[in-house]
């Protein structure tokens, strides 16, 4: 009886230790988006475009530059996942940036995983929406943009 009690805690004490490595083993990011100064909408980073460029860590940053039309498309073939730490600014043409508060200005951040449908596999798409909430309120919900190509066609 004594065998069975203590092999059953050294069977939970190794449980316990494994659940508590993949806890903190998980990488670290620090996310910096670049969104152009004034825009309001929708963002969306689609992953794994070709022709499209890396996004590249700098200084243990990994910094998304928005386009003008709210997308950026990235070479980078998923999101980086883990414990990240997120700050985002509007950027104008000088590379200014002014810092935006993400608790009125940043809502719905998500990622809608990469999918298959109909034997095509499509890419992640990273999406947020910069705004005030009454703003996103009077915004058609996108969660997946239409003009995204499958990444096996």
């Amino acid at each position: 009886m004594k065998s069975r009690y203590l092999l059953s805690m050294a069977l939970l004490a190794s449980f316990v230790f494994v659940l508590l490595s993949a806890c903190t083993s998980s990488p670290k990011n620090h996310n910096v988006y670049l969104i152009p100064k004034g825009y309001t909408g929708w963002v969306f980073i689609i992953y794994h475009q070709k022709n499209a460029s890396e996004i590249i860590e700098q200084d243990g940053t990994y910094q998304y530059k928005i386009g003008s039309n709210g997308v950026l498309k990235t070479a980078t073939e998923d999101v980086r996942y883990g414990i990240t730490t997120d700050d985002y600014f509007y950027i104008d043409e000088e590379n200014n940036r002014t810092a935006l508060d993400t608790d009125e200005l940043i809502h719905s951040h998500k990622v809608t995983k990469a999918e298959a449908q109909g034997g095509l596999q499509y890419p992640a798409v990273e999406s947020f929406f910069v705004g005030t909430e009454a703003e996103l309120s009077k915004s058609t919900k996108v969660v997946y943009p239409q003009d995204v190509k499958p990444i096996n066609d």
